[in-house]
This record gives structure tokens, C-alpha cells and sequence, in this order.
């Protein structure tokens, strides 16, 4: 008979198994971002790692309340500017973002996932926008 773990080792093991890792980054020097959508379940510890490929341009990345990609890039160039990495200070509207990264930089964020839709990522870097956003779908446990 093989002995069962500890139910605390149980509990450790399925807490490891809730931490999500997910990439994603830029096509290089496009403003763009190598994937248009990620997708996790909505109760898991997510942690993405955001790289900047380009040689020459700046950017971030930006998790938003669904819906409100474009108010949230407005917000930045009104009320943000370089300094905060071009989001606005205390926006409840994002729910998690990098720094503003530079050219070959990378930055990794956590956060919890959010309750289950269809939510927006983007890079509010003034004019990038209309390019660099896709959506991450956050799922109920179970579904695909």
C-alpha cells in the first residue's frame, strides 16, 4: 500500500497547482503584442511575466475591468504621464500592470484572477493603444 501525503502536504500541493504562469511580450519592434488573448481560471494566483522585445520603443502592460480599455487610456494621458508609467495613481478600473518597460526589459506581476469574463489588457503608451490590447478570459473552475 503506498502511503497518502499529510493533509498538509495535500494543501501544498494543490495551492502550487493554483499558481498560473503566463508570457507574454512584443513582436519585436511592432507595436504589438505577440498574443491577442490569454485565458486562466478565474480563481487561481496568476503571475505573467511581460517582456519587451523591441530595440526602440517603451512599453507596458495593462489589466483593465472589462469594458473600460479605452477610458482607462485616456485616463493615462491625462492624469498619468511618464512618471507613473502611464497609468493613472489609484484607477480602480486597473487591476494589475507592469512599469513602463525600455527596449529587452521584462517585469513580472501577480495578482488573483478575477471573477470569471471576459476582461481587456492594453499598452497605454500614448498611440499605442489602437494596437497593443487583447482580452483575458478569466474562466469559472471547470470550464473551458
Amino acid at each position: 500500500m503506498i502511503p497518502r501525503p499529510s493533509r498538509t502536504r495535500r494543501a501544498r500541493i494543490r495551492r502550487r497547482r493554483k499558481r498560473i504562469r503566463l508570457h507574454i511580450g512584443t513582436i519585436g519592434d511592432t507595436i504589438q503584442f505577440d498574443r491577442a488573448s490569454l485565458q486562466e481560471t478565474a480563481i487561481y494566483s496568476v503571475t505573467v511575466t511581460f517582456t519587451n522585445a523591441s530595440t526602440i520603443n517603451q512599453h507596458n502592460w495593462v489589466l483593465v475591468q472589462p469594458g473600460t480599455k479605452d477610458a482607462v487610456v485616456a485616463a493615462a494621458g491625462v492624469g498619468a504621464r511618464e512618471a507613473n508609467s502611464w497609468v493613472k495613481p489609484d484607477d480602480d478600473r486597473v487591476i494589475a500592470h507592469t512599469k513602463l518597460l525600455g527596449p529587452g526589459e521584462s517585469e513580472e506581476i501577480k495578482f488573483t484572477g478575477q471573477i470569471a469574463g471576459i476582461y481587456q489588457f492594453v499598452c497605454t503608451f500614448p498611440g499605442h493603444s489602437t494596437t497593443m490590447f487583447g482580452e483575458f478570459k478569466f474562466l469559472q473552475p471547470g470550464q473551458r
